[in-house]
């Protein structure tokens, strides 16, 4: 996945580090209060980004290269009225969005930290 976050000076996103052991969080809030956080393994890749909150950002901001395997995997998976998933073995993302919610995250498996889970990336 690309970056988001390193475009934050253009996009005006408040922006912070916060190393962990076998990743790097960075996080930014965008002038519209979406908050979203990108987790960087060692070698410098997103392996996940999660946002939260009303946001500008469009579908290829967020998932990149990856946005049209979410949309023809979200095709066949919707999981109720506001909630879509998409789960191809390499690539992960749950999104949940209504009128005033939007949030999700996505995982590149195959570049995610041995020993890091699912639990930690939210």
């Amino acid at each position: 996945m690309t970056s988001v976050i390193r475009h934050h000076a253009a996009w005006k996103m408040a922006h912070s580090v916060r190393a962990m052991q076998k990743y790097s969080v960075h996080q930014g809030r965008t002038p519209s209060g979406a908050v979203l956080r990108e987790y960087v393994n060692p070698s410098g890749k997103v392996f996940a980004v999660v946002w939260d909150g009303e946001s500008d950002l469009q579908w290829s901001d967020l998932l990149g290269e990856y946005t049209d395997r979410y949309f023809a995997a979200a095709r066949t998976s919707r999981k109720g009225l506001h909630l879509v998933t998409a789960n191809d073995g390499a690539f992960q993302c749950a999104v949940f969005r209504s009128t005033r919610v939007w949030m999700g995250h996505a995982v590149l498996t195959s570049a995610m930290p041995i020993g890091v889970t699912d639990a930690e990336l939210r």
